[in-house]
């Protein structure tokens, strides 16, 4: 079994649900191997962003402010 990351890069630790027995071609250079979920193909390895750099929402609280924008647009399309 080969597995992959959720980017679709090849993986040397076992992932649970992601993995194929289709054989990953050799890395070349900085060329990696990355799963499309049918083939492996070769591309330029770009490590993902760390977490950390990843902007973090709260999503109840963005809900919020976006029901709380909602209902003042109600307000000023209904002239109130």
């Amino acid at each position: 079994m080969y597995y992959y990351d959720i980017h679709g890069w090849l993986s040397l630790e076992p992932i649970e649900g992601r993995s194929t027995d289709i054989v990953p071609p050799d890395a070349e250079g900085d060329m990696m191997p990355n799963f499309t979920g049918h083939k492996w193909i070769l591309m330029k390895y770009i490590p993902p962003a760390p977490q950390e750099a990843l902007p973090q929402v709260d999503i109840l609280q963005r809900i919020e402010q976006l029901e709380k924008e909602a209902a003042e647009l109600r307000l000023l399309i209904s002239g109130q």
